[in-house]
């Protein structure tokens, strides 16, 4: 959504503010804080949320680590993103 897009802009989230809705990004090898990508990962399947001004995202397990859609993740990390002064 806009909203998650927008968040994910503020937080420079993986050190990237290009997000858009409906397009994919490259993160591997990038600095994601709590996500590690790692190089022969070809996508990430995971869920965002925002909840007030806070972003969270996708916490992998053994079960759901997002290598798939069957295995996106299915719960949040507990530390969020916080929106940065503009």
């Amino acid at each position: 959504t806009a909203e998650v897009t927008e968040a994910l802009n503020e937080a420079e989230f993986c050190g990237l503010k290009n997000w858009q809705v409906g397009k994919s990004q490259t993160i591997i090898n990038k600095d994601c804080e709590e996500i590690s990508i790692l190089a022969s990962l070809k996508n990430l399947y995971t869920i965002f949320k925002v909840q007030n001004d806070q972003l969270y995202v996708g916490q992998a397990d053994e079960k759901f680590d997002g290598s798939s859609p069957s295995k996106r993740h299915l719960r949040f990390q507990s530390l969020a993103f916080t929106k940065g002064p503009r």
